[in-house]
């Protein structure tokens, strides 16, 4: 989960969170407001227009969507008439409530967490969702993907993202204040005893989470970090204990082993979900928002985070509600094959998965998220990213077979193909040579990427970028759009222990005459 709080005082300008209110306050603006069209016309109707500008009392006017500090009675009014606009409660001053009550105030809360079931998802796309502005950004450890030993490695997937996360947000967010919170499983286990005896309840291991390696990446980036299981292990499975610490008993903080209540935790990420066939979720998208490396590639792909297996709900207990089938869309502005997002596992386990599919046109694009059968269908998120047509594994060149194999494996994905037999009827002909030349076309447009680690093995670095030429693929190291190409390596067997330097090629055909996009 990605947890964003922005500073705000009285009367500073639109789009920040957290208020405050001095002297000079008298309409107590105490209320931290996510306003939206209809409270605008519906306030501008009694006489106090929000939306226009006041360059003289250094106001900017507000549109939809955008957070701005509320008179509390005018936000009242507001609710008893049925047009209040979402609260963000982190953001509101305590004196709201001198005003407003707390129940009314949560019935119009909006939550600026996002969860995720998996790192995977944050990393990918909502990390660009955190607000420039922030003061604190809160990393939650995700427990879903990293049980049973599954991250008890730093080079495990997970961990992988979760420093790549940690990573771009540094780079989104520079001035913010980084947190860490990690959550624990608190299981419990039957353990068969010997010889038959029966079996014994056993308390989730210490160490099963994998939490030490999130605790690393904490430590390596200068991030504090609040661990549940450090805190909470010894008296998690004694209520006595935790009643004496807490006020409460494991059955009033945990709906389950891992995730709270709403004692437990009262803002908790939602995202969107509906049931029942034909239900329908409209989006517009900007395709443009996908950049490639270079600007080398102009293809793009709409990716739809959605849940797996079972949604628990605050109703639902342990049991949790099953998901089935959606289909993703193009509407209008753009063209796509249709995509479906197949929720449905076995068990009560919870799980994401992302399915992606190239889209044409823009650069607005609308898409349709619609409901296949009677179960639930969870959208966490919809991303567009730069389409690529296939992605090979990394570490491939170690020996001769892979000096030799791989080239062979770059040029064949980017050969064009060749007229078979000459024999065919004429109409079938006709048709295999447009095929082929479209095929061609998109040939000519076929870039690669490779990573490569130079100096690891001089000698296999050279004989790798010789066949690659021997073969008429022509390479070249590239940066990140924006970035400086750095110093150039010394040549192979130059320097008795040479710096290994991870460094990117693009590897593609010649350009054919008249083609730009190859060059």
């Amino acid at each position: 989960m990605l947890f964003a709080a922005r500073s705000f005082a009285a009367g500073s300008k639109a789009g920040q969170s957290v208020l405050g209110t001095g002297g000079g306050d008298f309409g107590a603006h105490v209320v931290c407001a996510q306003v939206t069209e209809e409270f605008l016309l519906y306030t501008r109707a009694k006489g106090n227009d929000l939306s226009t500008p006041a360059p003289q009392y250094g106001f900017p006017g507000l549109k939809p969507g955008d957070r701005w500090c509320l008179c509390a009675s005018r936000w009242k009014e507001a609710a008893d008439a049925g047009k209040a606009p979402p609260v963000v409660l982190s953001g509101c001053h305590i004196r709201a409530l001198d005003y407003v009550d707390m129940a009314l105030l949560k019935a119009h809360a909006v939550n600026l967490a996002r969860d995720a079931t998996n790192v995977d998802l944050a990393e990918a796309c909502w990390y660009q969702h955190t607000p420039e502005a922030a003061d604190l950004v809160m990393i939650e450890y995700n427990l879903n993907a990293c049980g049973y030993f599954t991250c008890s490695a730093i080079v495990a997937p997970q961990i992988v993202a979760y420093e790549s996360l940690m990573r771009k947000l540094i780079r989104k967010v520079p001035d913010a204040a980084l947190l860490a919170f990690d959550v624990f499983s608190f299981e419990t286990f039957d353990v068969a005893l010997p010889n038959g005896r029966g079996t014994r309840k056993l308390n989730a291991p210490y160490y099963n989470s994998g939490e030490e390696m999130h605790a690393m990446l904490a430590t390596r980036y200068s991030v504090p970090l609040i661990s549940a299981r450090n805190a909470l292990y010894d008296v998690m499975w004694n209520d006595k204990a935790l009643s004496s610490i807490l006020g409460a008993t494991r059955k009033e903080l945990l709906q389950d082993n891992k995730h709270p209540t709403m004692q437990g935790h009262a803002l908790y990420g939602l995202a969107y979900q509906a049931k029942g066939r034909g239900m329908q979720l409209d989006l517009q998208l900007d395709l443009s928002a996908a950049k490639s490396p270079g600007e080398t590639l102009n293809r793009r792909a709409v990716s739809v985070f959605f849940s797996v297996g079972a949604l628990f709900l605050p109703d639902t207990g342990d049991r949790g509600e099953s998901i089935g089938l959606g289909q993703m869309s193009c509407e209008r502005g753009c063209t796509c094959e249709p995509m479906l997002l197949d929720g449905f596992r076995p068990g009560r386990s919870a799980s994401t998965k992302a399915n992606s599919t190239e889209v044409l046109g823009g650069p607005t694009c609308h898409v349709r998220i619609t409901i296949k059968d009677q179960n639930w269908v969870r959208v966490q998120a919809v991303a567009v990213v730069p389409h690529w047509d296939i992605i090979i594994g990394s570490d491939l060149v170690y020996n001769s077979a892979g000096v030799m194999g791989f080239p062979r494996v770059l040029a064949a994905v980017m050969q064009p193909p060749n007229s078979t037999t000459e024999q065919q009827q004429p109409q079938q002909q006709q048709q295999q040579q447009q095929q082929q030349q479209q095929q061609q076309q998109q040939q000519q447009q076929t870039v690669m990427y490779y990573a490569h680690t130079k100096h690891r093995f001089d000698a296999m670095d050279v004989d790798l970028f010789e066949q690659l030429q021997r073969l008429g693929l022509c390479v070249a190291e590239v940066v990140e759009a924006g970035q400086e190409l750095p110093p150039a390596s010394p040549p192979p067997f130059s320097s008795l222990y040479p710096e290994m330097r991870c460094a990117v090629f693009r590897i593609s055909r010649p350009a054919a005459a008249g083609d730009e996009d190859a060059a």
